[in-house]
């Protein structure tokens, strides 16, 4: 792991043990020289050291896609009894493999609404890894979602 060892008004930085860098403070003596009044920090770092210790390192990640995503918007009229975190919960879980991100955008409520309720409205993002999504994979995930929120919190879509 990474730690620093302290002395003689310098900072080591170690890796595993292995000193791979030094942070020094500049002495008065030279910043006075070029009539620097603040304290001058340098850092020294070996990129042999550190490229040799994360070369060994095993980097997982994914490849990006490069299939569009698509964006839909849905607005429900539920409860104020209901916080938007399990509102999102539900939409998550029934969001289907494609699902890859909620947002809520807009909160709205009035005197044209009944006072127990609030108008929400989220923005989910679809994507998916191996196609181009069309209308019709995400129209049934939008209609289920809709669906398990009417269940679960007698959501109605505006």
């Amino acid at each position: 792991g990474l730690s620093f060892n302290f002395a003689n008004n310098q900072i080591k930085i170690l890796i595993d043990s292995i000193n791979i860098g030094t942070i020094l403070i500049v002495e008065k003596a030279i910043l006075a020289n070029y009539n620097i009044k603040n304290k001058v920090y340098i850092a020294i770092l070996d990129y042999d050291h550190i490229n040799t210790i994360y070369s060994k390192q095993k980097i997982n990640y994914k490849k990006p896609t490069h299939y569009p995503s698509i964006k839909r918007d849905i607005a429900i009229l539920i409860s104020k009894k209901y916080d938007n975190e399990r509102i999102e919960k539900c939409i998550y879980e029934n969001g289907g493999k494609y699902l890859k991100k909620v947002e809520l955008f807009d909160y709205y409520t009035d005197d044209n609404i009944d006072l127990n309720k609030k108008s929400l409205a989220y923005s989910m993002t679809f994507k998916a890894n191996d196609k181009t999504l069309i209308d019709n994979d995400i129209a049934k995930v939008i209609n289920e979602i809709i669906k398990k929120l009417n269940i679960r919190f007698k959501a109605i879509q505006r």
